[in-house]
This record gives C-alpha cells, sequence and structure tokens, in this order.
C-alpha cells in the first residue's frame, strides 16, 4: 500500500504532503517538458491562421499566426503547453519557430501570385531577456525575401519581471528595423495606461473581457480605450468576437476590424490559402 510521505517547513509548522496524486501530476510534467524539447526539434509546432475581417466591407485584412502542436496524432490545446513553456523558456525558441514558419507560408503564397495582408506574429515578453531579439526577427524575415511591412509583431500585455523600459526599448528598435508592433489582450493588465504612455503601439487588440462583457462600466471602459487609441493614432483590433450583437455594437463605438469565430476560426496553412484566394466572407 502506499504511503503518503510528508516535509515539516522550517520557519512553520505547515505540513507538505506529497501525494501520489502530486508525484503522478509532476512525472507527467517532466515528460511533457521532454515531449515539447521534441516536438521542436521534429517540427510539430505549425501556424495557425485566424483572419481579421473588416466588417465594413466583409473582407480579409489581416491574419493572426497562433502556434498549434500536432502530437500522438491529436492537435494539443495551447493552454497545455504554453504555460510550460514559458515557465521553461522555451517559449523563446518556439516564438522564433513560429516566426520562420509564417514567413516561409507567405513567401509561398507570394510567388503563387496570393495577395497576402499583414500577418501578426506574437512574441512572448519572455523573449526580452534577449537583447538581440530585434536583429534576430530581422534576420528570419530578410532571409525569407518577403516584405517586412508584412510581418507585425504582435506582444502580450502581461505583468513580469521585464519592465515596460525593456519593453519599449524592444518596440523602438523593431521600429527602427521597418516592423509595425500591436499589444495583445489591452486592458488585462493594471498598467495599461503606463504602456500606452511609454510605448509606442501601432495596434491595440482589445482584451476579449470587453467584448464579452456588456455591463456598463465594462462599455464605458470600452469607449474610452476606443476614443483613446484614436487620439493617439493607433489602430485597433477587437479579438474573440463571436455574436452578431457584438459585431453591432463595435460598429457602433467605430471598430471595424475584429477576429474571431464570428468569421473565423484559426486554419491550417491549406484552408488559410483557399481563404486568401477567396477574401471576401457571405453575409453570415
Amino acid at each position: 500500500m502506499y504511503t503518503p510521505k510528508f516535509v515539516k517547513s522550517k520557519d512553520s509548522d505547515d505540513i507538505v504532503w506529497l501525494t501520489k496524486d502530486l508525484l503522478d501530476s509532476l512525472a507527467e510534467r517532466k515528460k511533457l517538458e521532454s515531449d515539447i524539447k521534441h516536438g521542436l526539434e521534429n517540427g510539430e509546432f505549425k501556424p495557425y491562421y485566424q483572419p481579421k475581417v473588416n466588417t465594413k466591407t466583409r473582407k480579409l485584412c489581416g491574419m493572426e499566426a497562433l502556434s498549434r502542436w500536432s502530437h500522438d496524432g491529436k492537435l494539443m490545446p495551447p493552454g497545455s503547453y504554453i504555460p510550460i513553456m514559458e515557465f521553461n523558456d522555451t517559449i523563446r525558441l518556439l516564438d522564433l519557430h513560429i516566426l520562420k514558419c509564417v514567413c516561409s507560408d507567405i513567401a509561398g503564397w507570394l510567388k503563387e501570385g496570393i495577395e497576402v495582408p499583414v500577418t501578426s506574429v506574437n512574441f512572448s515578453r519572455r523573449n526580452l531577456a534577449d537583447p538581440d531579439l530585434p536583429g534576430k526577427i530581422d534576420s528570419v524575415v530578410r532571409a525569407s525575401g518577403i516584405p517586412k511591412d508584412l510581418i507585425e509583431i504582435e506582444v502580450t500585455e502581461t505583468a513580469d519581471e521585464f519592465s515596460i523600459g525593456d519593453l519599449s526599448a524592444f518596440v523602438d528598435e523593431l521600429h527602427k528595423l521597418g516592423y509595425k508592433v500591436s499589444i495583445d489582450d489591452f486592458g488585462s493588465a493594471s498598467s495599461s495606461l503606463t504602456l500606452l504612455r511609454e510605448v509606442s503601439f501601432d495596434t491595440l487588440k482589445i482584451d476579449k473581457g470587453f467584448i464579452d462583457n456588456s455591463k456598463m462600466r465594462d462599455l464605458a471602459i470600452l469607449t474610452y480605450i476606443i476614443r483613446l487609441a484614436e487620439e493617439i493614432d493607433t489602430d485597433i483590433v477587437a479579438e474573440g468576437v463571436e455574436q452578431q450583437k457584438q459585431v453591432e455594437l463595435l460598429d457602433k463605438l467605430g471598430v471595424d476590424v475584429i477576429q474571431g469565430y464570428y468569421f473565423d476560426k484559426p486554419l491550417p496553412k491549406a484552408d488559410m490559402s483557399a481563404r486568401l484566394k477567396s477574401p471576401v466572407y457571405a453575409l453570415n
């Protein structure tokens, strides 16, 4: 019979039980970390593309590249591997890998004569630990031969050990190299206004929570964010849009570019190729 062990903290009388379930979960995490490493080495991570659509013209006007992991015949949800990769810093390898894949896909589409809109590629703020990252991003894009203005770098508004000053320097360097930068999930962290003051983003992606929620307080904040973006000449994209009533609200508030299941889910390369050839969405 299994007997749980325990240890006593040096600084308190709290007892921490090391149960079989905990041991199993630690072993499972260790295996997942190993599988992630092998997945990166074997090209199991691919970009899926979620379209951005102009609601006035119903035409595809951009897309975001999202990582997907095909593992043991299954498509793993990002929530199952991104937190682990953020923790052990393999996210930095993933982000550059996805950028390389995106650039390769775009180069192929352009060779076919397909019109390609601006594609945003996510970079975790964990990447700010690498001062050479802007140069590495530029090297990947230049090596692919695609125009720089087809790539937008997207960072997530999260609180971590890297300062706003670090983020500002990163964004400024990307601007010098010829890239636009967007901030994802804007409004989700407490430092939002400081970010706008200190960092020159080209696009704000509104946090999904403001789109989902119909409370007066959230609508007031959403309205303020939209007006503020207009005043500082910053584009806005609403993400996580799934319902007609959300589209109508955003239209009323002056937001024309949306991303979400209302128009399309993230698409694998083959499906995205078909969408690029037929970029106008029919009426729902």
